[in-house]
This record gives structure tokens, sequence and C-alpha cells, in this order.
């Protein structure tokens, strides 16, 4: 079903080893909107299985919003709604029949700012969606613990921006050492954190994908004028 969903949609991975492959995740045409004001507007994009993949643009341009949207974080978010698909192998994750609960064990996410019960360790924070899923799937509970929640893909929000630069090579060589396992997908403003991880570069100005490629070909041969101006810093 995946390769007839990119079949369908006519998505095309960059030219990378996983290109041969059918995409881990993918959007067709998706906008997201506040209420009546658009902030991404019917992006059309694929994400190859076990690379990192790189959001870039400046800020309100609308990659955080698109990021969320590929758990189902932004519906619940004041007057959110889309319009389009998000498919996860070849899957619409916003059928009738998909549970939310159950795509975000499989799209985890990373926020900028860590979002925590206070008064619970970090063992209880865990536990906490195990305890309300009601099953240890197999395992004791410190068992899924261990491996909670074992997603299929990782969203990382800017998760380096408070941190020093010692920290942020710490998270930089662990997102290279995960996408053995997962899909990530991280939005980041730091264009060399961009360079030094991704395999693929996506770049949005105004809610809108301006160019997607290899992240070698999106640094040094941009094909539109916008992108070489923001990753040169001429503006954003």
């Amino acid at each position: 079903m995946a390769e007839a969903a990119r079949d369908v949609i006519g998505l095309r991975l960059p030219g990378t080893a996983a290109s041969a492959l059918p995409p881990r995740m993918a959007t067709d045409k998706l906008s997201a909107m506040y209420g009546k004001f658009t902030a991404v507007k019917g992006v059309t994009l694929a994400f190859a299985p076990n690379q990192v993949h790189a959001l870039i643009g400046p800020s309100g341009c609308g990659k955080s919003t698109f990021l969320r949207t590929l758990n189902r974080m932004h519906e619940i978010t004041e007057g959110g709604w889309v319009t389009g698909r998000v498919l996860l192998d070849g899957e619409e994750i916003y059928g009738p029949r998909v549970s939310a609960m159950a795509l975000r064990r499989r799209v985890g996410m990373v926020f900028q700012r860590a979002t925590v019960f206070p008064t619970m360790s970090i063992f209880g924070n865990v536990a906490a969606g195990l305890k309300v899923d009601r099953r240890t799937h197999g395992g004791t509970l410190e068992e899924r613990v261990e491996l909670a929640p074992a997603p299929d893909v990782v969203l990382l929000d800017e998760p380096t921006s408070a941190l020093d630069p010692i920290a942020t090579q710490r998270i930089e060589e662990l997102a290279y050492q995960l996408k053995r396992d997962y899909t990530i997908i991280i939005v980041t403003h730091n264009m060399q954190q961009a360079a030094r991880i991704s395999d693929t570069t996506s770049f949005f100005y105004m809610g809108t994908l301006v160019e997607s490629g290899t992240t070698r070909q999106i640094f040094t041969n941009p094909a539109d004028p916008q992108t070489e101006a923001y990753i040169t810093g001429r503006f954003g």
C-alpha cells in the first residue's frame, strides 16, 4: 500500500540510498490552519526511512506547525485543523479509524522545552502514558519504560535551542545514532546543525515549501534564490 501511495501522490525522495524505498512518512497537499489563518500551504513532501530530515526557515514560516501535523498535535491546538493528507507507511493518519493516541506511540515528539508532571520522577513521567494505555504489551511496566514509546518516527522541535555547545553536540551525535533504527525529522534554526546531521533539508518560507533536496544540494547548490538568500544569512 505504501508503494501505491507513493505512485498516486507522485512523491520523489531525494537522491539518496534510501530513495529506492517507499517513504516512511509523506504529506500530500497538506495545509494547516488556525481558524481562518493558513500557516502551512499545500505541502507535498516525503521522508525516507532511517534518515535525518531537517526543516529550516525563518521564525513564523510554518515549519513547527508542519511538524505538529505529522503526529496530529496540531489538531489539539485551539482552532487547529488540516486539509490534505499525511501518510505513515502509506496509511492516512487522519483517517476516521486511526487512534491519535496509538499514532503518537509510533510518531513521537520532543518539544523545545520539556513539559513534565513536576511531582513525578522521570520514571513516573514516562510510565504515565503507559498506565493510561493500561497495557504493558508483553512486558512489565519497568521493561516498557526502558523502551517507551518505541516510535517509528521521532519529531524534534528545536531540541538544542537552549543548550550549550557540548550538550548540543551530544544531542546531534544521538540523532546520528538513532537514525539507524528511526526516521528523524528536526526543526532547527541552526544552519550548521542542519548541515552537520541531516541527510535531506526542506526550506519553508511564509507557510510554503520553497525547496527540498539532499542537504549537500541545498547548502551548496540551491535551486531557488530564496533558499540561497536564507542559508547565506541575507534574511531570516
